[in-house]
């Protein structure tokens, strides 16, 4: 992947280069002549930058097309789109300046001053809100039509100009279409690029690259080689290439506070074909504003990367190691809570949480205080989650859920306690079957429509007792409506006749309830096994887009779903091995972990989970067990070098994989076991056949274990 996102389509950065440097000789004698002179105009919202040395003879840009609210990435437009009214205040007769005023409904007031250069426009903005009440205008869009410049025609969702179009990434240029291009959104087409410190839910509802741009530099070359357009902002939200053969560098406001102002600048360059000369001015222009970046590297909010497997560890055990923890390659784990009261037998509101038992505050006093004690001491090992699982589920949904949402509430309440990420809701039918409509206790007398509301009502009854107990929190699923997608046969099959169907209109009742802030991730656990690419980008499309069509507000589904997703380190090990002391020969080996751990980063939005049964990360006697030291190798090389601070590592054509399951085609099924039931509060030794009395095993659900193709393992003793 990275050595096609720096060569796109065959294309290297070098031919890009040389396509650009060809001609630079010719074009620097160009740039003596003195007829490189500009000439601005502005009528009806269009600028017009007129020159007689410009292909086409001008370059018109939508001035300005929009601004904007936040939460724009998975929104109607018409909800971000604040009106305006622009007016022009003054205007040189030679063409050389242009101030401009746009009036915002909500009060907000932004003048522009518009003056031409040598081979360029510059811009110098002031938005400014005279009101008593704060402003949501978060960015803005000038938009620059490059149709008369590339030498194409102008045909709306055209993508014939992409070739000429470039950005930088991992501070080289890339030529357009970039590699991966992405193709799903609440709008298609188009391509929109994130920088690092923008949020991914604030950008156009185009389709959003993985890539993160290098600098808010985006531009084209001319049809015959000899010039170059290019914009940049400072500072910037995003870079766009339109559906109406545009090009967008997006200048950010931010909000504005009643009486704050805020001044943003930008350049258009209209230059000779040298991108090394307008490197030169851009670095000059904009000190500072290049990232170095990663070919491939992912935009904010910033990948993490969460331990969720077999060494899940409890509160105490949180508390006594997290420096340990805080050794690993990770962001963060999911936590286990369990009651301690002085009276009667040892209880865990994780695995008895969704049934009838009602917890107490004060039967989890210890665990608050350990939650508080890493709260108070943990700088960086902060995505943490409480896992909340759906057990025992000996109720049915037209049951007193009182129990449960108390325990919802408690919980979150903890989470918060801890300065936890939020919860972990593991939607895995263990023991009852929750989301099987056709295992339902009055199946026979409640029609599946009946049903579908009853769980929607207790989706949001527990994403408004989650959000009581705290307010702004992630609610993580190992499964969600993509499970469901699969299991239908793409939306072929009716929920009704759907192993986990009900989880539909369970997760349409969480997204009903969601407040802003709320994030809600599908953690799709079907990923378990995936080795490569092609099976993430896949997967992150079932999520985001497939998927949604099982929702009942499509638009409100992607508003709150983000994509994440699971990899089982020691995947199938009962029956394909794992080898400590040559981890060579081990089905996923450490070349193919790190492979398919920068895939998933990658297309992730933000969550990546690793499980492991065998192997441990940390272990009550201190450090990993079982865990050969090249997977941490590998997870901190992949982690460092999609920041940007490792040179990419050439990746093999070929992923290592176990031979029985090919590359391009991993097993998309289910995994074993997940993470033990605790007796007490102290991490778990490593065991191959774990004892009833201490593992729900992650795939005893036999429909689970079809989903990924594997034999469930049965508990002993059971």
């Amino acid at each position: 992947m990275r050595r096609a996102i720096e060569g796109p389509r065959g294309i290297g950065t070098a031919g890009l280069l040389g396509l650009l440097l060809l001609t630079s000789g010719s074009a620097r004698a160009d740039a003596g002549n003195a007829a490189r002179t500009l000439r601005l105009a502005w009528d009806r919202e269009i600028l017009t930058i007129r020159g007689d040395h410009l292909p086409g003879g001008a370059v018109e840009v939508l001035y300005i097309e929009a601004y904007c609210r936040p939460g724009s990435t998975r929104r109607d437009w018409k909800q971000t789109v604040i009106p305006h009214r622009t007016e022009r205040i003054e205007a040189a007769a030679d063409g050389s300046l242009i101030r401009l005023r746009s009036r915002l409904d909500d009060g907000v007031v932004v003048d522009h001053e518009i003056r031409t250069g040598r081979d360029e426009v510059d811009f110098r903005v002031v938005a400014s809100n005279p009101t008593r009440k704060a402003s949501e205008v978060d960015w803005a869009q000038p938009c620059i039509r490059v149709n008369r410049y590339a030498g194409v025609p102008y045909e709306p969702s055209s993508e014939a100009y992409l070739p000429r179009c470039f950005l930088f990434v991992g501070g080289r240029p890339v030529r357009m279409p970039t590699t991966p291009w992405a193709r799903d959104a609440v709008y298609t087409p188009g391509q929109v690029w994130c920088p690092a410190g923008v949020s991914r839910d604030d950008v156009n509802p185009r389709p959003l690259s993985p890539i993160v741009p290098s600098s808010g530099l985006i531009g084209c070359v001319s049809a015959d080689g000899k010039e170059l357009l290019a914009t940049a902002w400072e500072p910037y939200q995003e870079l766009f290439q339109g559906v109406i053969v545009c090009l967008h560098s997006d200048f950010r406001i931010g909000g504005l506070a009643p009486g704050q102002s805020r001044t943003i600048r930008g350049k258009i360059y209209l230059r000779p074909a040298d991108i090394p000369a307008l490197l030169e001015r851009y670095h000059h222009d904009f000190p500072g504003q290049e990232t170095r970046g990663t070919p491939g590297a992912t935009s904010g909010p910033a990948r993490k990367l969460i331990e969720f497997g077999w060494d899940e560890p409890g509160t105490s055990f949180l508390r006594a190691h997290l420096a340990e923890m805080e050794r690993t390659p990770f962001d963060g784990c999911v936590f286990h809570v369990d009651a301690r009261s002085p009276a009667g037998a040892p209880a865990s509101l994780t695995w008895q949480g969704w049934g009838k038992t009602t917890f107490q505050a004060q039967d989890l006093a210890a665990a608050r205080q350990d939650l508080e004690a890493v709260a108070a001491s943990a700088p960086r090992f902060r995505d943490n989650f409480l896992r909340f699982n759906t057990t025992p589920a000996n109720l049915d949904w037209f049951d007193d859920h009182a129990a449960v949402i108390a325990n919802a509430r408690l919980a979150a309440k903890l989470a918060r306690a801890g300065r936890a990420r939020g919860i972990l809701l593991d939607t895995e039918q263990y023991e009852g079957k929750l989301f099987d409509y056709r295992q339902q206790r009055h199946a026979s007398r409640h029609s599946w429509a009946e049903y579908a509301a009853q769980a929607r009502r207790r989706g949001r009854e527990v994403m408004t007792a989650m959000q009581e107990g705290y307010p702004g929190l992630t609610v993580f699923l190992t499964f969600g409506d993509s499970l469901v997608w699969k299991q239908s046969d793409r939306g072929k099959k009716p929920l009704a006749q759907c192993g986990y169907g009900l989880l539909v209109p369970f997760l349409d009742g969480l997204i009903d309830a969601a407040q802003d802030g709320t994030r809600i991730v599908d953690g799709h656990e079907l990923s378990y096994g995936y080795r490569a690419a092609p099976a993430f980008i896949d997967a992150r499309r079932a999520i985001l887009r497939d998927a949604a069509t099982l929702a009942a507000d499509r638009s409100a589904y992607a508003k709150r779903i983000s994509a994440g997703f699971g990899l089982w380190l020691d995947y199938n090990w009962r029956n394909l091995g794992w080898n400590t002391g040559d981890p060579s020969k081990n089905p996923l080996t450490p070349e193919g972990f790190e492979t398919a751990l920068r895939a998933a980063i990658e297309q992730s939005d933000e969550y990546v989970w690793i499980y492991t049964e065998t192997p441990r990360w940390w272990s009550e006697k201190g450090g990993p067990v079982a865990l050969p030291a090249a997977y941490s190798n590998a997870a901190r090389r992949a982690r460092r070098a999609l920041a940007g601070d490792e040179p990419p590592r050439p990746q093999t054509t070929r992923p290592v994989v176990h031979p029985t399951r090919p590359a391009d085609h991993p097993d998309p099924r289910k995994g074993v076991s997940h993470s033990p039931k605790p007796q007490d509060d102290r991490v778990h030794q490593p065991h191959r056949s774990p004892p009833r009395a201490e593992v729900r095993a992650r795939g005893s659900d036999p429909q689970a274990a079809e989903i990924l193709g594997l034999t469930p393992m049965v508990p002993k003793n059971r």
